[in-house]
């Protein structure tokens, strides 16, 4: 089952990232949705927009 934002205009499926990031409670699904526009139109992966926006550094997404 693919999941998607719950705005009915963005129907693109979540990367594995970006579900884990909204699924831990770690990002909004605004947060999410403006990240994974960002990264499409740089054409770079998510987790370089993850970390150049700030939300969360490298550590906070390493595992425990």
């Amino acid at each position: 089952m693919e999941a998607v934002f719950q705005n009915s205009s963005f129907r693109n499926p979540l990367s594995g990232l970006a579900h884990a990031l909204l699924q831990t409670g770690r990002l909004s699904t605004e947060q999410v949705e403006a990240l994974h526009k960002k990264s499409s139109s740089d054409q770079t992966p998510l987790i370089v927009a993850v970390l150049k926006s700030g939300y969360l550094d490298a550590g906070d997404l390493a595992p425990p």
